[in-house]
């Protein structure tokens, strides 16, 4: 292994695909079109209460990178979230953790 974390992605015929560190969500997307080619990627819903409804917590990033936002963005759309009562944030040394009720 060269860095951490590291995936590994493997499909039956042993074909495999090694992303290590710290990538951006992109890499994990050619790394599984390498491995699975014609594999298309699923749509599901990016507004907030729809990703709170299947992710019981998420960072901003996390937040950001599935709502397809911004970091400003994705802050502000939380914070709507909070002030509607919907999901609870707990700050923590790394970050902020937004939780849904």
């Amino acid at each position: 292994m060269r860095g951490f974390p590291t995936f590994f992605v493997s499909n039956a015929a042993g074909e495999t695909e090694l992303i290590y560190g710290f990538k951006p969500y992109e890499s994990f997307e050619a790394g599984i079109r390498k491995v699975f080619a014609g594999v298309e990627k699923s749509n599901y819903a990016q507004d907030g209460k729809s990703l709170f409804a299947i992710y019981a917590s998420l960072t901003l990033r996390e937040f950001a990178e599935l709502g397809g936002l911004s970091f400003d963005a994705a802050e502000e759309v939380l914070g709507m979230l909070v002030k509607e009562g919907l999901v609870t944030v707990t700050p923590t040394k790394n970050g902020a953790i937004w939780t849904r009720k």
